[in-house]
């Protein structure tokens, strides 16, 4: 539509013209917003939102603010029935994103109402994807990335070693593949700890039937959490920064649910990560609409969570994944560079591949974190 200015939004012109602005809102009966709204404090709001107004008239506004370093969320956004239609609520949205993205934001992020399947529509197709949440919640949260990201994707591991979080630490967003069929014997329910003998299991007890995913396993014994805690005392004890990580690990292990395995292992690394200084956006295969298998599954992945982004794929992923199918999807691939790094460990000799613990309790949080700051990833 011409003639349509876009023009910050002050608190000044809010109060001077609340009768045109609450007229926009009120065409969203679910959510009538009031001038106690509009004028509600909010980190970077009046930096981030803009009115459109056509005409001399109020015909439409977006409020955004800051929800973390590299988030922005867009609170409102109003264009009044008789200017819809004609692109202007495209142009907005763009607009909105040009803002965040100017203000160093990496992700978009707003709430639609579960009966405005319309709205939902709009966002859906200008690359907005649904995020997990509530079924009983009355708000739906979508998310758009504002910059090719990178993408990792792994089965939720138990307490895995420190090459998995290499990978959390390179990557904008980490896909739990946990609606995938559980394996007897891997690491999603085992890991090993150093015992004065050398490695040793420590080992999830599990209920689980031939062909069950991940999420559909749940613990056979309620005691577990409390077993290894007593085991990894035992083990770690005299381990030099074993009374300062102590309390983090108890948590961690005492918080973790019940349900299933998967939920213990994504809360496990999502906690882990945490105290690790990662951030990541962490989402789970179960939360996708996804009809592929194999390689053309991950592909489906990183096309919904991240277009245009850039997976990242271990070594190990040469022996059955195609690049070129990532390319032909418009998507990047590069492989993730980590050697195992050696520090004191108290073993001779040395043993690579045990749980990230094992580093955490010789070094500590911010020793076990400074692993993971060196290598990268290749194309």
């Amino acid at each position: 539509m011409s003639g349509a200015a876009f023009l910050p939004m002050t608190a000044e012109d809010v109060r001077a013209r609340s009768p045109e602005f609450l007229a926009v809102a009120r065409d969203q009966a679910y959510d009538n917003w009031t001038l106690e709204n509009f004028l509600a404090d909010l980190p970077e709001k009046w930096s981030l939102s803009f009115v459109v107004e056509v005409a001399g008239q109020v015909a439409g506004y977006a409020v955004l603010s800051r929800r973390a370093p590299d988030r922005v969320h867009l609170h409102h956004f109003m264009l009044a029935p008789d200017h819809r239609g004609g692109g202007l609520g495209s142009r907005m949205l763009a607009e909105a994103e040009s803002r965040a993205r100017a203000a160093g934001a990496r992700f978009l992020g707003l709430k639609v109402h579960c009966s405005a399947a319309d709205a939902r529509r709009f966002y859906l197709t200008r690359g907005f994807a649904m995020l997990e949440h509530d079924p009983q919640a009355a708000y739906l949260p979508l998310e758009k990335a504002l910059a090719p990201l990178a993408v990792a994707i792994h089965q939720p591991n138990y307490l895995p070693w420190l090459g998995y979080f290499a990978k959390i630490a390179r990557a904008d967003v980490f896909v739990f593949l946990d609606d995938v069929q559980f394996s007897k014997g891997s690491y999603t329910n085992r890991v090993q700890i150093l015992s004065p003998k050398g490695p040793r299991w420590l080992t999830v007890p599990v209920a689980a039937h031939l062909g069950d995913a991940i999420d559909r396993v749940p613990p056979s014994r309620p005691d577990w959490a409390g077993a290894h805690l007593d085991t990894l005392r035992g083990m770690y004890s005299s381990a030099p920064c074993f009374k300062a990580a102590w309390p983090g690990v108890r948590a961690l292990l005492e918080s973790a649910p019940a349900a299933d395995l998967a939920a213990v292992n994504m809360h496990l690394v999502q906690e882990l990560a945490g105290l690790l200084g990662l951030s990541c956006a962490f989402r789970k295969s179960s939360g996708l609409a996804l009809a592929s298998s194999s390689d053309d599954r991950l592909v489906e992945i990183v096309s919904q969570v991240a277009p245009g982004g850039t997976y990242i794929s271990g070594k190990g992923g040469a022996k059955y994944q195609d690049p070129a199918k990532f390319a032909a999807a418009g998507l990047g691939f590069a492989y993730l560079d980590f050697a195992h790094p050696v520090y004191a460990q108290g073993a001779a000799p040395f043993l690579p591949g045990l749980s990230v613990l094992d580093a955490v309790f010789h070094l500590g949080w911010a020793g076990a974190a400074a692993l993971l700051a060196g290598g990268g990833a290749h194309a």
